[in-house]
């Protein structure tokens, strides 16, 4: 339930409150054990911080979403981990960097489909 919300409004532009949201579906899918939740939540953070310029933080949100979704056996996730990682790593001019995160993220989304 958070996590739908916070991605409607990051999709309306509310970072902060989709942030705010994204976290707390974070601890609720923890404390519930919830499968699936957290890698998306977290990627949720990473674009959010990329739209905000924060981009330590998105590649630290980006990295946790790698973890969770490696941990969920979420290829696709994974996928879209990677492709975070990438853009953030382009807008931080890591060019080489950005490619491999890109190939990584079409590897993983292909096995993803």
């Amino acid at each position: 339930m958070w996590l739908n919300a916070a991605q409607q409004l990051y999709v309306q532009g509310d970072y902060a409150k989709s942030a705010e949201l994204s976290l707390k579906s974070i601890q609720a899918s923890e404390d519930a054990r919830i499968q699936g939740v957290v890698g998306k939540a977290y990627y949720c953070l990473a674009r959010g911080a990329f739209q905000l310029q924060d981009f330590d933080k998105g590649l630290e949100y980006a990295r946790a979403s790698l973890e969770a979704s490696e941990r969920e056996q979420n290829a696709g996730g994974m996928g879209d981990a990677f492709n975070v990682m990438a853009i953030l790593m382009l807008a931080t001019n890591q060019l080489d960097s950005a490619y491999q995160y890109g190939e990584q993220a079409v590897q993983q989304l292909v096995v993803g489909q």
